[in-house]
């Protein structure tokens, strides 16, 4: 029986990227949209006919208990197990801080930390006991150290609170067949501060962060847990 992957803000962007980059290695995939319905059921229609995989498209505010609670619902009746988690969802936000009203901090806070403990809780409460898992938590370039970040502080907050939150999951779920890790991308292709100047020979590119993901959920992965990666080019080392 294939493994069912479920892809927060799967739709677009990089989310997009993974999505069909599991699908064409056989994996069942469910995408998770809030906003972007059209975009989801349009890939759900194309990874099932390309790939012949079954697919789902799930409206999910991860950021709503009751919303993500619901959602894991519909997929035990559907029998839909997931074993591979990616939270990949969170918006972004480029401003001064002392131009950050408290409504976007809490809503970049809501839509990125927070959302991935909520998905991550109930993806865990769900689960097989002692089965076979994979959670990978999309972060932002060097998240695993305290360095000022005065254009996207709550984002950098925010991503940093999810690397504390990997290494505490991965040290609860040791032993449990359960692996824990962080994909920390610089400025992507598809990054909205693309234009600016870089400190690096090029963009990232969306299908080398699914490519890393791939290795981090292979057996040759099996002892790589708590790990963060930088994906980045060397940027702002």
């Amino acid at each position: 029986m294939n493994k069912w992957a479920l892809i927060t803000g799967g739709a677009i962007g990089i989310g997009k990227e993974i999505a069909r980059n599991l699908a064409s290695q056989a994996i069942n995939i469910v995408v998770t949209f809030r906003k972007s319905q059209k975009e989801a059921e349009l890939l759900v229609n194309k990874l099932i006919i390309d790939y012949s995989i079954d697919a789902k498209a799930l409206k999910m505010d991860g950021s709503d208990e009751n919303d993500v609670s619901e959602g894991f619902k519909i997929l035990n009746k559907e029998n839909i197990i997931i074993s591979i988690l990616v939270n990949n969802s969170g918006d972004y936000l480029y401003k001064n801080i002392l131009e950050t009203s408290y409504k976007e901090w809490k809503y970049i806070i809501d839509n990125n930390l927070n959302s991935t403990f909520l998905i991550t809780k109930y993806f865990l409460k769900y689960r097989i006991p002692r089965s076979w898992g994979r959670i990978v938590n999309i972060g932002y370039v060097h998240s695993g150290i305290m360095i000022a970040k005065t254009m996207t502080t709550p984002y950098y907050i925010a991503k940093s609170g999810i690397y504390q939150l990997t290494l505490a999951l991965a040290k609860e779920l040791s032993g449990e067949n359960i692996t824990v890790n962080m994909v920390s991308p610089g400025i992507m292709e598809n990054s909205i501060n693309t234009g600016k100047e870089l400190e690096i020979y090029r963009y990232g590119k969306i299908k080398e962060i699914a490519e890393l993901i791939n290795y981090l959920l292979s057996d040759s992965a099996e002892y790589v847990t708590g790990s963060q990666i930088d994906i980045a080019g060397g940027f702002g080392i």
